[in-house]
């Protein structure tokens, strides 16, 4: 589970620091668990935020069993 929804905090934040607590890997990619995060997860019709995680290009961000993959 997620320390803290930045997003929440500030929608227009672009830049954060963070841990990563878990990684896995489906379907030949790899989806990360960060400790907070500022990227909006998809859900009632808002598209997913993205970005760049350590040069790393975030195609999707979505919410399962209270953790947030990115």
């Amino acid at each position: 589970m997620i320390k803290d929804t930045l997003y929440y905090k500030n929608a227009y934040l672009d830049n954060f620091e963070t841990t990563v607590k878990e990684c896995i890997e489906e379907n030949g990619k790899i989806k990360v668990v960060l400790e907070e995060t500022a990227f909006y997860p998809e859900g009632g019709g808002q598209p997913s935020g993205i970005g760049i995680i350590n040069n790393i290009k975030v195609l999707k961000v979505e919410e399962k069993a209270s953790k947030i993959y990115h």
